[in-house]
């Protein structure tokens, strides 16, 4: 789920065990102020996590979002301010999947219609990326990509979107989604073809490169190789785009996500991989290299954990276990401690420069989140939310925007549950 080069500086809340801490099981969970007690807490299926907003959906398929809309990201036909708590979707539309980018959010109905709304950053002169799919830079409501195709799968990344048709074809929109040698990027709203001869079963968008999972659970990456998103060395001297090339993690794939600067995978044995930037431990293979240095070479994750998912976001990463426990590792900064504690188990002096004069407090290993509960389902993008094993939808991390769902705009370095919403779907 994405591909997020905003998550550099987002709050976290994973939290090592501390000498003389109660867990969580032993402490009301925290209320959201200002919200009524008889507001109670709505069911969700999945959750998806933007820069600064959340959207989630719900059995019968309504789509919810809450958090910042300044370009109509919450897609309720308004523009401006932030929601402190859930509000539904415009349009009264059945979905099936939601996917966050950073920006932007795109759904899919039940025959596969491909929607998205909210803002299509990264375009010049009042032309956006063209990540909706559409020419307009915004839209406060869902608006069909403009295609007669039918997906299977989608996702929504920093400045562009990729979906997977039944077929097994991939498709990619907006920014970076063409062939090209020009450092900017090249492509538009117009839906292009990933050229290449296998079927992916999913893809997930970076924002300079991609990553698929094929039919027979193979894992491919294409795109850009900076800082080695793709998972593989170059060999020899190649244009700024590699076309699809096989990434091997020595077992099928079964879990996928990618972030503006990276990707983690999860394989049938349940070992965790990550690569390319680890300038804040993201990779979780216990070290953090300079800033500029690619990692081209899948890294497993470290511990004896069974992995069953895994969601990377740019400056930290955080996975869930065959149990339904969650784990975070990578960035730590302060003022809320998104590893959520006041001592971190690493510091990443290399970020001396980088860092308005002093290390980043982060974690190389995975850290477990603070509370003991279960989740089934987690996505991490500015913040993290995670559903719980009867679908209680619960973020953690920054709140400025109101993103975490509780009624206030107060950060949280543990889970928050988000608070029910009110009132039904817009026409």
């Amino acid at each position: 789920m994405i591909a997020r080069a905003w998550c550099v500086a987002a709050l976290l809340a994973c939290v090592a065990n501390q000498p003389g801490a109660r867990p969580l099981a032993d402490r009301a969970v925290p209320a959201a102020a200002g919200v009524p007690s008889g507001s109670g807490q709505v069911r969700f299926t999945s959750v998806t996590t933007g820069s600064e907003f959340t959207c989630a959906l719900t059995a019968e398929g309504t789509a919810y979002c809450w958090g910042s809309n300044e370009d109509g990201q919450v897609g309720d036909g308004s523009r401006g301010g932030a929601r402190l708590t859930p509000v539904p979707v415009a349009g009264r539309h059945t979905f099936r999947e939601l996917s966050a980018g950073r920006e932007h959010t795109c759904a899919l109905t039940a025959e596969g219609q491909a929607f998205c709304w909210g803002y299509s950053p990264g375009g010049g002169e009042g032309v956006g990326s063209g990540a909706l799919g559409v020419r307009d830079e915004w839209s406060r409501v869902p608006v069909p990509v403009a295609t007669d195709l039918r997906f299977a799968r989608i996702s929504a990344g920093d400045q562009r979107t990729c979906a997977v048709t039944k077929e097994g074809a991939a498709y990619c929109w907006g920014r970076f989604s063409r062939p090209s040698d020009d450092p900017v990027g090249s492509g538009g709203p117009e839906v292009v073809r990933v050229e290449t001869p296998v079927r992916f079963r999913s893809v997930e968008a970076g924002l300079t490169h991609a990553c698929g999972i094929t039919d027979d659970a193979q894992l491919y990456c294409w795109g850009s190789n900076r800082v080695g998103q793709l998972g593989f060395r170059l060999e020899v001297s190649s244009p700024r785009w590699v076309p699809p090339q096989p990434v091997s993690l020595g077992d099928a794939v079964t879990a996928l996500s990618a972030s503006t600067v990276g990707a983690c995978a999860v394989t049938a044995a349940g070992a965790a991989y990550c690569w390319g930037r680890n300038v804040f431990g993201e990779l979780g293979n216990g070290a953090w290299t300079e800033r500029y240095a690619p990692n081209p070479t899948p890294a497993r994750v470290l511990g004896d954990q069974r992995w069953k998912s895994s969601s990377t976001a740019g400056g930290f990463a955080c996975g869930l276990t065959a149990g339904g426990e969650a784990f975070c590792w990578g960035v730590n900064q302060p003022p809320t401690r998104v590893l959520g504690t006041t001592a971190a188990p690493d510091r990443c002096d290399t970020l001396t420069r980088y860092a308005h004069g002093h290390g980043v407090e982060c974690s190389t290993r995975p850290v477990p989140v603070v509370g003991n509960l279960r989740f089934r389902q987690l996505a991490t993008g500015g913040h993290t939310c995670a559903l719980s094993t009867d679908g209680v939808a619960y973020c953690w991390g920054p709140n400025e925007s109101g993103q975490l769902g509780n009624g206030t705009t107060a950060s949280s370095v543990e889970p928050v549950p988000v608070v029910a919403p009110v009132g039904d779907p817009p026409p």
